[in-house]
C-alpha cells in the first residue's frame, strides 16, 4: 500500500473522471503519484543545489515539471 492518503486520491479521481473508482485502480494511481512526486522532488533538488540553496522553492518545482507534461 501507498503511503498517501486513501481517500484524496480517490476524490482525485472522481472529480477528473466522473466515474467510481475502484479500491485497487486508488491504490494504483497513490502508487504512481509516489513515483512522479519522488522524480520531481529529485529533479527540483538539483535545481535548488545548483542555485546555491537549502531549500526547494515554488520555482524549483516549476523548473522540475517543464516538459514532464502532455
Amino acid at each position: 500500500m501507498s503511503g498517501l492518503p486513501r481517500a484524496p486520491v480517490e476524490r482525485l479521481l472522481k472529480e477528473a473522471t466522473g466515474k467510481r473508482v475502484s479500491r485497487t485502480a486508488t491504490e494504483q494511481m497513490a502508487v504512481v503519484l509516489e513515483e512522479m512526486i519522488a522524480e520531481v522532488a529529485k529533479d527540483a533538488s538539483v535545481f535548488c543545489k545548483h542555485a546555491g540553496r537549502k531549500t526547494i522553492t515554488y520555482d524549483d518545482i516549476v523548473l522540475a515539471t517543464k516538459g514532464k507534461k502532455k
